[in-house]
Formats: structure tokens, C-alpha cells, sequence
């Protein structure tokens, strides 16, 4: 081949880019903006029944149940089983409520856990049978699915 050598360097680099343009494109991450969902609070769904059930061996002083940094039920029990029934709707994805007890008596020895069951219907579907463990207070996060659709 004759001609001048930076000329043909020209070539073969042209040639090369042209090349890459189709692999490029082909490689390259178009991702498409993700629309932003609009943050949807418990009051902006349609609302169901969300019945709960507290069980212990002896009853707390104070229940509390918190979704979201809002306080939905403050229980006071004297007796148990102690329930609260609370005007909700769950989420397709299920919902992640927060579970605080505590129990009265400063003079508890550390060792001494206590156990509260949990149980949760809507409607008439039970959604979760669960009892957290551990020492006064107790605070857990407890999640409960979205019902079965009919």
C-alpha cells in the first residue's frame, strides 16, 4: 500500500471509530428516569380492620403500636389477652409495625425476659402469630403481610 503513513493512521482510526459507535450504543446504560411514587400514608388508602391480640404471662404496664414514627394504639392493660383494633390498610408489599411493652418493677433481675404474643387478623384473615422475647422494655418491628386477594 502506498501512501503516507500518517495518512493511513488517519484511516485505520477513522475506521476503528465507526466500528465503536455501533458497540457503544449497544453497551452503553440508558437508563430511563424511575418516576418518583408519590409517598402514600395509612390515611390516603382505604381503610380496613386491623384487629390485634397482646398475650403475656403477666401484663405490661404499656403496649405501644407505632407504624412510621406514629403512635396507632397506647394499651394500658390490667388483664390479658388485651386487643386493639385499629383502622388501616395494608399495602401489596405489607406493612412494618414497631412493637414496645414494658413492664413495671425496677427490681427485676436482668435475667428475667418476658414474652409477649402477638396476634394479627384483618377481617377474619389472620396475617401473623408471633411473640417477641427479651427484657423490659421490649421493642421489636414486626411485619405484616399483605392479605391473600380473593
Amino acid at each position: 500500500m502506498s501512501g503516507s503513513p500518517l495518512l493511513r493512521l488517519a484511516l485505520v482510526l477513522a475506521g476503528l471509530a465507526l466500528l465503536a459507535i455501533p458497540a457503544w450504543r449497544l453497551t452503553a446504560r440508558n437508563v430511563p428516569p424511575v418516576p418518583s411514587r408519590p409517598a402514600t400514608g395509612i390515611s390516603d388508602l382505604p381503610q380496613e380492620t386491623l384487629h390485634l391480640v397482646f398475650t403475656a404471662v403477666s401484663p405490661p404496664e404499656e403496649i405501644r403500636v407505632q407504624f412510621s414514627g406514629t403512635t396507632l394504639a397506647t394499651l394500658h392493660p390490667k388483664v390479658l389477652p388485651a386487643s386493639a383494633v385499629l383502622p388501616l390498610h395494608i399495602p401489596p408489599t405489607g406493612i412494618d409495625l414497631v412493637i414496645s411493652a414494658a413492664w413495671s418493677g425496677t427490681n427485676i433481675a436482668p435475667a428475667h425476659s418476658h414474652a409477649l404474643r402477638i396476634q394479627a387478623t384483618l377481617g377474619s384473615q389472620p396475617l401473623t402469630d408471633t411473640t417477641l422475647w427479651g427484657d423490659s422494655p421490649i421493642e421489636d418491628v414486626i411485619t405484616l403481610p399483605a392479605p391473600p386477594q380473593p
